[in-house]
């Protein structure tokens, strides 16, 4: 049957209308920031490498936030399932490309830029084209994470160079990444996703300004 599974209505969360608005409102603010944030930083690059980095990172932040807004603002019950696929897939791409600004600041830089990217294609292929992947729901959660700090370790030559001030947004933005994980969890709390949402759109906001610091 191909990959027919993937328009199905795979299990997914329950929401009221009014927590779906809030869901698609933040994450639609995301969409704006990353689209005018992303030009800023291409404005700003210094030289070749820097433009591609910018450019890929603005990439992957605006067709997270789109799939998320997506996801959340479609009503349609038949495409549920495949939006709620590209939606943790566009995860994977955020988290390769946040460390690929970085990366290409090393002169051997390549080699753990193809592992993060190597592992995000990996990620991406699991969403799509395993069956019920809410199965593995916990399990995708941690890798996320897992994966986001294992690239702030490849690229730890780079992040070293930061200054006090980016390299204390870079953290911070990690933090809020993991613990917004508390809310995410919190399935009894009303609008506990709606808040999950806001911590990812400030981790993106004092990753976006590290990644600035970068422009020179």
């Amino acid at each position: 049957d191909g990959v027919a599974h993937l328009g199905a209505s795979a299990k997914y969360e329950q929401y009221t209308w009014q927590e779906e608005i809030a869901h698609a409102t933040t994450h639609g603010l995301g969409i704006l920031l990353s689209v005018l944030g992303g030009v800023w930083l291409c404005v700003m690059a210094g030289n070749l490498r820097q433009t591609i980095g910018f450019t890929i990172y603005g990439l992957s932040s605006t067709l997270l936030y789109l799939a998320s807004t997506l996801y959340h603002g479609l009503p349609h019950p038949n495409l549920k399932g495949l939006l709620r696929r590209l939606d943790h897939s566009a995860i994977y791409l955020l988290i390769a490309g946040s460390s690929t600004p970085f990366l290409l600041t090393l002169r051997q830089g390549w080699l753990p830029l193809l592992f993060m990217w190597g592992l995000a294609v990996a990620g991406i292929a699991f969403k799509l084209l395993v069956r019920n992947p809410h199965r593995y729901e916990r399990i995708s959660l941690a890798g996320y994470l897992a994966m986001g700090w294992v690239g702030a370790l490849a690229a730890w030559q780079a992040i070293v160079m930061l200054s006090t001030s980016a390299l204390v947004l870079l953290v911070c933005g990690g933090l809020l990444y993991t613990f917004g994980v508390f809310f995410y969890n919190w399935v009894s709390l009303r609008y506990h996703h709606a808040i999950w949402h806001l911590f990812v759109l400030s981790g993106s906001i004092c990753h976006y300004f590290a990644i600035m610091s970068l422009a020179r």
